[in-house]
């Protein structure tokens, strides 16, 4: 059996905080609360239970400092924080289908900006001749058409076809008639060429922002998280060229735009997001180690209201959990050893036969 230490899994995780949540409502105290916990979970079988002695002796502070170490083992007296948040669907009767839900996220004020930012570029390739008139090839694009143009692309990702034009050809081994009917090659092509979504001086994610902004606005505004929340890691695959694209071997994509996305553990419904771009990134918080600051840019809008948070240990650090823990937010993860904060001797260098073992500091 492997000694590597390992994550424990979301449903250990969740079963624990369960077991400290009982462990509060059986207690009416109003002793100190406790705000850092840090777990550390080995290869064996979820069978065998720990032995609450040799979890005592191991993961206490060293005994030079026993008496002035503000960490414990004992789980007594938890302050399990309030919910007050209303979680569920924030949006009216009227959206009930599912072009409903996508005129929500793509709405008339995002569409409206996407169609005056492509009009404002094709003016800039297709100007007045000699005479004053417009380029015979110029054509401004309304928000209606460019519904349509969506709506083809979204089929586009959808019927697989090597090239742009086949989707609108009319050979009969290749035809997709549905994309003649609405609207020309020709005027496709046009529209993609000149597809934008801010000024074209916008650098990087600059040239999305504007409208990346109104889009998670609505996806806060549609919905309300339940108690269990989760941030990590994703990677969108793109293999074209594109200044912050990553290459993370150990993702499916392996390249493509890394993000950062706050979601609902049960329904995994993306509530927030940031997209990485190296060190023009753009966080909301400018104190603490970087994902201290990914943490705490994406929860800004959630934090005061009890929620449950889980992260992994890129995220995690003692100073993390007390900060949240001071906003009426719970945090549960692993965490590297060596960050600064955390106890002595933990994890202790003997794992052998206890399965978990765990520390939490008292304030």
């Amino acid at each position: 059996m492997s000694k590597r230490r390992k994550i424990l899994t979301e449903l250990e995780i969740a079963e624990m905080m369960q077991n400290i949540s009982d462990i509060d409502s059986e207690t009416d105290s109003d002793s100190d609360s406790d705000s850092d916990t840090i777990i550390y979970s080995d290869h064996k079988e979820s069978s065998e239970s720990c032995d609450d002695e040799d979890i005592t002796d191991i993961c206490m502070p060293s005994t030079s400092k026993a008496s002035t170490s503000p960490w414990s083992s004992t789980v007594e007296n938890l302050t399990q924080l309030p919910f007050k948040a209303v979680p569920g669907l924030k949006v009216d009767d009227s959206v009930a289908e599912e072009i409903d839900f996508f005129r929500h996220y793509f709405d008339d004020t995002v569409m409206k900006l996407i169609t005056e930012q492509t009009n404002l570029y094709q003016r800039s390739i297709y100007p007045e001749d000699a005479s004053g008139a417009r380029s015979s090839n110029y054509l401004p694009v309304t928000e209606e058409e460019m519904f349509v143009f969506f709506a083809l692309t979204i089929l586009i990702g959808i019927i697989k076809k090597p090239k742009i034009k086949m989707y609108f050809s009319t050979n009969p081994m290749l035809a997709t008639p549905f994309f003649n009917s609405v609207m020309s090659r020709d005027r496709y092509v046009a529209i993609l060429r000149c597809l934008h979504f801010a000024s074209s001086d916008a650098k990087k994610i600059g040239k999305l922002q504007p409208v990346l902004d109104k889009i998670i606005e609505n996806f806060k505004s549609a919905y309300t998280p339940e108690r269990n929340i989760s941030i990590d890691e994703s990677l969108l695959l793109w293999k074209g060229r594109l200044g912050f694209r990553q290459y993370v071997p150990a993702k499916r994509s392996r390249y493509g735009i890394k993000l950062y996305k706050l979601c609902e553990s049960k329904s995994g419904y993306i509530y927030n997001f940031i997209i990485y771009t190296g060190k023009d990134t753009v966080l909301k918080e400018t104190l603490g180690l970087y994902g201290e600051r990914v943490v705490k840019s994406l929860l800004e809008e959630l934090s005061g209201q009890g929620y449950h948070l889980y992260i992994d240990r890129f995220f995690m650090s003692p100073s993390l959990a007390d900060e949240l823990f001071g906003l009426q937010t719970n945090t549960c993860g692993t965490v590297m050893r060596r960050r600064k904060g955390m106890p002595e001797n933990f994890p202790p260098a003997q794992m052998k036969s206890v399965r978990c073992w765990f520390c939490r500091k008292r304030t």
